[in-house]
């Protein structure tokens, strides 16, 4: 579903993470989130303009569990 969270969970993620850790991880990420939200995207903070995507309900589904962030 859509809404902003997944852009505030982003913004979070980047002040934690140096740019190699955001390479790491968008190299292991896998279909909706990598595709919607690629290196490019991330480093530019953000381009996406209203295009957000709740981040942590897309890596539910992917790993079919609750993942803490």
């Amino acid at each position: 579903h859509i809404d902003s969270t997944g852009v505030d969970q982003l913004k979070l993620l980047r002040l934690a993470l140096d740019k190699q850790e955001i390479k790491f991880l968008i190299s292991g990420l896998k279909g909706p989130v990598r595709d919607l939200f690629n290196l490019y995207q991330l480093e530019g903070l953000f381009p996406i303009e209203n295009r957000y995507l709740n981040i942590q309900s897309a890596i539910d589904d992917h790993h079919g569990e609750r993942i803490n962030t």
